[in-house]
């Protein structure tokens, strides 16, 4: 395998996530952590905006900390889809070569950064609670190399801490899940360097089709069958579930939003979810 050219790798990105082209709370917080790592390279901050139309987006990114942000608009960007996603910011790396990425642990970056690190052969730290850079002494080194960036997170079901290195490959990836890290303090009026880039997009048969994307749910119709439940949701989603041979008897289903949290006591939840919405099992004897 050929080794990588290291010096060739650059500042410190972060993947600026965007649904309906608002920039998410994660992005931000990504961004504050991203000038602490910059400070100790003595390297700048990058932030790579993909979507569809999403220039407009920009400035605020350069208010809470981007010094650079790098563009790829695109009609195949306009809803996140895995394949066109994942061939945007892969390309990015290739083409600015950065030191670090890192991408906010939430249902999007989950599924896009395993994805790209696999497609630019680098690792990926996930989950990670504390990232500082440090020195590290990799296996065959007589000395630790400095300025590697340092990935602490939980192991082994949160009984121990693992702090790990990615010294042989570039980027360092890092995915933080959000309210982690701390936002910097806006600054109004603070400008970056735009750079616009777009690699192609060709579909392909990776690329799915969305036919229908349903934004919150107005009413719920719910039917037991055989032990299957069928939930119809504003005519519009229709998917099945079946129930957990673990619970007793289950009786009646209701629609919560996932904030709403209840004493387990008296509610099992289905390892099932969709969007924010998630289905409650409320057991005989309740």
């Amino acid at each position: 395998m050929n080794r990588m050219n290291l010096e060739q790798y650059k500042g410190v990105f972060i993947y600026a996530q965007q649904v309906d082209n608002k920039i998410d709370a994660i992005a931000l917080e990504l961004l504050g952590k991203a000038n602490d790592l910059a400070a100790d390279l003595g390297t700048d901050v990058t932030a790579v905006l993909i979507g569809s139309d999403v220039k407009g987006l920009v400035d605020e990114l350069a208010e809470y900390g981007a010094d650079k942000v790098i563009v790829v608009d695109d009609p195949e960007l306009k809803e996140y889809r895995t394949e066109p996603y994942t061939h945007a910011l892969a390309s990015v790396i290739n083409e600015y070569k950065p030191d670090i990425l890192l991408v906010g642990a939430t249902a999007i970056g989950r599924d896009l950064g395993p994805r790209v690190s696999a497609r630019v052969a680098t690792g990926l730290t996930a989950d990670c609670t504390v990232l500082e850079i440090g020195e590290f002494k990799a296996r065959g080194d007589k000395e630790p190399r400095q300025g590697q960036l340092l990935m602490t997170r939980p192991a082994f079901g949160g009984n121990t801490i693992a702090t790990i290195a990615c010294p042989n490959h570039r980027p360092q990836m890092a995915t933080v899940r959000p309210g982690v890290m701390q936002k910097k303090e806006p600054v109004a009026g603070a400008k970056a360097e735009v750079i616009e880039y777009n690699p192609g997009f060709t579909p392909n048969d990776k690329y799915v089709e969305i036919l229908d994307i349903v934004k919150s749910v107005t009413s719920a119709s719910i039917l037991k069958l055989s032990g299957i439940v069928t939930l119809s949701l504003s005519s519009l989603l229709k998917f099945r579930l079946s129930f957990n041979p673990g619970i007793p008897n289950p009786t009646t289903i209701f629609l919560l939003p996932s904030e709403i949290t209840f004493p387990l006591s008296i509610v099992t939840l289905l390892n099932v979810s969709f969007g924010r919405i998630i289905p409650v099992i409320m057991t005989n004897g309740v």
